[in-house]
């Protein structure tokens, strides 16, 4: 069984990529080769993770240089016979991608959801049949990101799911993180996880931490990730006056060890497929803050609030407010871990899901 996974989007520190390599992670590779079709050059780390588990890494190119884009992808494809063809992206654009595997006699064209709206609507909306009418299996992160993208039910939802063990709340970590960031004595850490981007609504999040420093002298607002906007975002901290208060971590592939160094996760999305980060950050133990574009689906413990984001930054930080950092974070983070197995975001159990798609070839 020959698999390709297609990843649309740049594979780096994002909640595509995190998802594809969750999964793979945790796949049962036996009697499976896995490849994968990127578009920008990946980093060591995971390069050296691929390649040690005998996958092999094809650049095909940036998708805006459409034509060589094609071509290579084509080639790839032709050449090696795939059975499975798995396209991961945020909307029918992916029928490029169907419609080469198509072309090249693949029995297995899956396209996978991921969010709830893309850059160019109208070039989606154009392309859902022809997407729809090319690939055989369809998945989504979530009910909200199906609908969105296949405009019926027919798909099947595979959870964003995590290796709960890996993101349970170590207090050595904690202090380790906290060390490394300077964060002294009991300052309160309000943190984000999230490429720099229109969608992850930074700007808002510094306004809230902003009103929210008003109130608690004594805090910080920890930023993961990287993105064509951080510079932006750089600035208007400047403005704002508080280049001491905000760290610029960057981008982590240990991710879960960030989750113990905040108190708080605040995350005033536009709009989202799911927000994976979501549920890491309450497997962690940690009280999350996030916009009404977040699915109902992220609920998986009592830990989190939604509030609309026609609310006042002065709103969003007196809410945060009301959350004390939690004494016993650990045993919040061991009962969160539980009820979010029992929801179905244990990865063992929905990677199987996923490998049984894998091989159910017809004909």
């Amino acid at each position: 069984m020959k698999v390709l996974i297609i990843n649309t989007v740049r594979f780096r520190l994002n909640g595509i990529t995190s998802v594809i390599m969750n999964y793979y992670r945790q796949m049962d590779k036996e009697g499976i080769q896995i490849d994968f079709a990127v578009v920008n050059e990946i980093c060591d780390e995971y390069r050296a993770e691929l390649e040690g588990n005998r996958s092999r890494i094809f650049n095909i190119g940036p998708k805006k240089n459409v034509f060589k884009y094609t071509a290579n992808l084509n080639g790839l494809i032709k050449k090696e016979h795939y059975n499975v063809v798995h396209i991961h992206g945020n909307s029918s654009t992916m029928a490029l991608e169907a419609f080469v595997a198509r072309r090249n006699h693949v029995k297995k064209i899956i396209v996978h959801a991921h969010n709830t709206e893309c850059k160019y609507p109208v070039i989606n909306s154009v392309l859902r049949p022809i997407m729809k009418f090319l690939a055989t299996d369809f998945l989504a992160c979530s009910n909200v990101a199906g609908n969105w993208l296949y405009k019926n039910d027919n798909y099947i939802v595979l959870n964003n799911a995590i290796d709960v063990d890996r993101f349970h709340f170590n207090s050595c970590t904690r202090d380790n993180v906290r060390k490394e960031f300077g964060i002294v004595g009991d300052e309160f850490v309000i943190g984000h996880i999230g490429n720099f981007a229109e969608q992850k609504n930074h700007e808002f999040l510094l306004d809230i931490f902003e009103e929210y420093h008003k109130l608690n002298s004594k805090s910080k607002l920890l930023l993961v990730g990287d993105g064509e906007l951080k510079g932006k975002i750089y600035e208007k901290v400047i403005d704002k006056d508080l280049i001491n208060f905000v760290i610029f971590a960057g981008c982590w592939n240990d991710i879960e060890r960030m989750y113990c160094g905040m108190d708080v996760f605040v995350f005033p999305s536009k709009w989202e497929g799911l927000g994976l980060v979501l549920i890491e950050a309450q497997a962690n133990g940690l009280p999350c803050y996030a916009s009404e574009a977040a699915p109902d689906a992220t609920k998986v413990s009592d830990n989190i609030e939604y509030i609309s984001l026609e609310q006042s930054p002065e709103y969003w930080a007196r809410e945060i407010m009301k959350c004390s950092a939690i004494m016993d974070r650990k045993g919040n983070s061991t009962l969160s871990c539980k009820t979010i197995e029992k929801q179905g975001y244990d990865i063992s159990c929905e990677c199987e899901k996923l490998r049984q798609i894998y091989m159910e070839i017809k004909g």
